[in-house]
């Protein structure tokens, strides 16, 4: 079989227009994975910036927690705008930011964010419950600060008791007991600063209070009509300084039952305390993410595969002249 001049002609002019097609692969396979990776790198540094971001609020929510347990206002918005920012990064890490064309992370780090997350329901339950309580928990702040002005007052008047009686000379014991209110009112101060701070001797402060609150009412009482330990008071003055005493122990036995009472108070107190301690290992497991994030390197696209394609692309745009050239001397010679 015989081959034509016209023939070779279509061969010469056929090859050159496949290296050009090949060049073409090359430099698309390029740009297509320069922009695939410039993508995946800035998703992932989108994605380790939200976990950073988790990590630091987080700390922020658990001082605004234990903040919110005085009763302060900017601490309760501040709890709340710190858990919204949180809630939004861990869903936009879950599901995707789409208006922002924010990605959810890749498969391979589903299992250390479904740990995150797991620990987040928790603490985000329990930063509602604070939220719920507000009212009664700057109701009850709002009582310990009247509670701690007039103790103060409870303690002088009693003083003045105890004054009066070494005056009129009356008996050693009856003196020690008077004494002994003034220690008490102290103590009943510094439980209902317990009672009200919440944490695990929250109950015994609360035990402590009342028993407290009850010795004291006790012994105001056998000042008062006098009981089989207790000898009444006969001295009018005396009488009238415990009738002072008498009329603030009453309005603080109010504060204090009030307080008592509150059992919504303590399931924010136990809810302030399990944010303080679950938030260590949120931090810790937020950090767990990042660092799978950080490692989670694609093979396909990669900085290899560009470095390669781009490689790829500059020989074959060397090599398709000289093949031209190399196909024009054939066609020459055959003429």
């Amino acid at each position: 079989m015989s081959v034509t001049s016209s023939d070779l002609g279509g061969q010469a002019r056929t090859l050159p227009m496949w290296h050009v097609l090949i060049l073409l692969i090359l430099i698309i396979g390029f740009i297509v994975n320069s922009i695939t990776l410039g993508n995946l790198n800035g998703n992932r540094v989108q994605h380790v910036q939200a976990t950073d971001d988790i990590q630091i609020k987080a700390q922020q929510l658990a001082q605004h927690a234990e903040l919110t347990a005085s009763g302060d206002q900017d601490s309760f918005d501040n709890l709340k705008a710190k858990r919204d920012v949180i809630a939004n990064k861990i869903r936009s890490l879950d599901v995707g930011e789409s208006n922002n064309n924010y990605p959810k992370v890749p498969t391979a780090v589903n299992p250390a964010l479904a740990t995150l997350m797991q620990s987040w329901v928790k603490i985000d339950a329990n930063v509602s419950i604070i939220l719920e309580k507000r009212d009664l928990i700057q109701t009850t702040s709002g009582i310990y600060n009247k509670f701690a002005s007039e103790i103060p007052l409870l303690q002088s008047k009693s003083d003045e008791v105890v004054k009066q009686l070494v005056k009129i000379n009356a008996p050693g014991e009856q003196i020690r007991i008077a004494s002994n209110q003034i220690v008490l009112a102290d103590r009943m101060l510094r439980r209902m600063g317990d009672v009200l701070k919440g944490g695990m001797a929250t109950v015994q402060a609360a035990d402590d209070l009342s028993t407290d609150t009850t010795r004291f009412s006790r012994v105001l009482n056998g000042m008062f009509n006098g009981d089989e330990n207790i000898k009444a008071v006969t001295d009018k003055t005396v009488i009238e300084s415990l009738g002072a005493v008498y009329n603030i122990f009453t309005s603080l036995q109010g504060d204090i039952e009030e307080v008592m009472n509150a059992q919504d108070l303590f399931e924010a107190q136990v809810a302030k305390d399990d944010i303080v301690s679950d938030t260590p290992q949120l931090v810790e497991q937020a950090k767990n993410l990042s660092d799978r994030l950080k490692e989670e390197v694609p093979k396909v696209p990669s900085t290899e595969a560009q470095y390669v394609l781009g490689a790829l692309s500059v020989l074959w745009l060397m090599f398709i002249p000289v093949s031209y050239t190399h196909l024009r001397a054939h066609e020459t010679d055959s003429y």
